[in-house]
């Protein structure tokens, strides 16, 4: 089966290039066809989303929502079979029938359905569903699951067997975790690296012992002040709502820091408020682009300990 490193919408068209090919989408629903990927990657009203054509120019598998917060889907809606519809669709991905033929996206359609409607363990949009582990999943998640069965099945001999939910989820490999604290440059986790972060994966959430600090995230706006470092708590301890930073705000003139784009390129470093390039901004990163890695140091005195959770 296809495995993934954990993404976004931002990143399924990089994802999938080998089992789809993306272009413009021209907003004709009903020339979609069945397995066939839309994808609106833009940050806004509507927000970025995904979903996949289970009846050509009819119906799609979409995770939409968590509604209530209560674990299962109440609604029936959350994670759906429903009609296909308008939602500022960029591009349109078309499945590519000599890596995945009708059979197997007929599989991988299948299996969604089946998850979609099984209620009662837990699929709603959100950190309740998948498994009992609490890893959260979203409509991108979703649609790499369902591609996933698709390639399982494509590249099977003899009778299928389909996956459990369980099974499914390990395709969407490198869940969000913390990385492991840095102290300045210098890293805790003997991976030799002076940073924190993994090249490749956006930055969900930021922990540091300095301040006070905030972040900005992707198509969103900045996310309150935090003065404390505490990976356990989600509120209080670090910085973020576990959507993809792009700009982060350090309030301590001692510190220095600078964050890394998804294109891989490292921004000027911050100081404090300063910005060393003299741009006139006060934060580090670029409004409207993901950052996957930060390093944050003192030139003098006891170093920040810090973390990233992507």
């Amino acid at each position: 089966m296809a495995t993934f490193t954990y993404g976004y919408t931002g990143s399924m068209m990089q994802q999938l290039a080998p089992w789809y090919d993306f272009v413009l989408f021209d907003g004709n629903l009903w020339d979609c066809e069945k397995g066939g990927i839309l994808l609106r990657v833009t940050e806004g009203n509507p927000c970025a989303h995904t979903c996949i054509v289970s009846v050509a120019g009819s119906m799609v598998l979409e995770a939409s929502d968590d509604f209530d917060g209560i674990p299962g889907d109440s609604s029936g809606l959350e994670v759906a079979e429903i009609p296909i519809h308008q939602n500022a669709w960029e591009y349109f991905g078309i499945p590519k029938k000599d890596i995945l033929p009708d059979a197997a996206i007929d599989a991988g359609i299948e299996w969604g359905r089946a998850y979609a409607a099984d209620n009662a363990n837990g699929y709603s949009q959100g950190a309740e569903r998948l498994d009992p582990f609490g890893r959260g999943t979203d409509c991108s998640a979703f649609v790499l699951m369902i591609v996933g069965v698709m390639d399982d099945y494509a590249n099977s001999s003899g009778n299928y067997v389909p996956p459990t939910p369980g099974e499914a989820q390990e395709i969407i490999g490198n869940w969000p975790e913390w990385q492991g604290e840095m102290i300045g440059t210098i890293d805790t986790t003997n991976s030799g690296d002076d940073y924190a972060g993994v090249y490749g994966r956006p930055m969900l959430m930021l922990a540091a012992n300095v301040k006070k600090y905030q972040a900005h995230v992707l198509g969103g706006e900045w996310l309150p002040v935090v003065t404390a470092y505490d990976t356990s708590d989600s509120e209080n301890g670090c910085a973020g709502d576990l959507k993809p930073i792009d700009a982060i705000r350090i309030y301590d003139p001692d510190v220095w820091y600078q964050t890394r784009n998804l294109n891989g390129l490292w921004n000027e470093p911050l100081h404090g408020l300063y910005d060393t390039s003299g741009t006139g901004d006060d934060f580090a990163g670029e409004i409207g682009r993901a950052q996957d890695a930060i390093r944050i140091w003192r030139s003098n005195g006891n170093q920040p300990r810090y973390n990233v959770f992507c």
